[in-house]
């Protein structure tokens, strides 16, 4: 290749690398007078880019001396590494939730011949939450369960209750926890009378999310119907 001409007004730094390149690595980058050299981006570095030639030597271009539009796309290569490096560390991890086990338990407190009654009822069900690390280095993180009550009629009135747990989620590991919740309520019927009052909480569903104490951000998460996520967005995230 034939050397670029020489300009006083270049930098001595400058006119070496716009001489002699005899490969086209990743970029083309260009000076003020036009000239241009092919040239990996490696970093920001001060008022210049440090950037890498085909023959493996590293150089660094000085701002003054880039065409318009070229430190711009120095910065915009230097955020996406910045993010490219976090995404290594800090992977979103998989996360599965299944309903696991159900019970019911009733117990009457009176009930009369005539068809009167005052019964307590308890339904209990267990989640269990798998979470899969895609990163490789060990993460703290929080799982978060939020339940949620309906209004007997299958519509849903809010978060009845939230369970946290912190878990250390090794490298690249899986790792399953379950959380059991009760929901209690009361049935009268007071037959001679025509009335029946039912009170207390029904199942309406639940949330399970993973979320970040330190950034206080939910990671993932997962509804029992996927409608119901709407409901994460009134449970603000905990952090340390």
């Amino acid at each position: 290749m034939k050397p670029f001409l020489v300009f006083s007004a270049i930098p001595v730094s400058l006119i070496a690398l716009f001489y002699g390149v005899e490969s086209s690595p990743a970029r083309e980058w260009k000076d003020v007078s036009g000239r241009t050299v092919s040239a990996d981006f490696v970093a920001l570095e001060g008022d210049g880019v440090r950037v890498k030639l085909a023959t493996g030597k590293e150089t660094v271009l000085k701002k003054d001396v880039l065409a318009d539009g070229e430190w711009a796309v120095a910065q915009d290569l230097a955020n996406k590494t910045e993010r490219n490096a976090a995404g290594a560390d800090h992977a979103l991890p998989v996360l599965l939730a299944r309903t696991v086990a159900t019970e019911r338990n009733e117990s009457t407190n009176w009930q009369t011949y005539w068809g009167s009654y005052d019964k307590t009822i308890d339904n209990k069900r267990v989640v269990e939450v798998s979470v899969r690390s895609s990163s490789d280095t060990d993460r703290t993180v929080v799982v978060e369960a939020l339940w949620l009550a309906d209004d007997g009629h299958g519509n849903v009135r809010g978060v009845m209750g939230v369970i946290r747990k912190e878990l250390v989620l090794a490298a690249r590991a899986t790792q399953k926890v379950r959380v059991p919740m009760v929901y209690s309520s009361r049935d009268l019927k007071l037959a001679a009378l025509g009335l029946r009052f039912v009170s207390g909480s029904s199942f309406g569903g639940w949330i399970m999310r993973i979320s970040d104490p330190v950034e206080k951000k939910v990671i993932v998460q997962q509804g029992s119907r996927p409608p119901l996520l709407s409901w994460s967005d009134k449970v603000p995230v905990v952090g340390n």
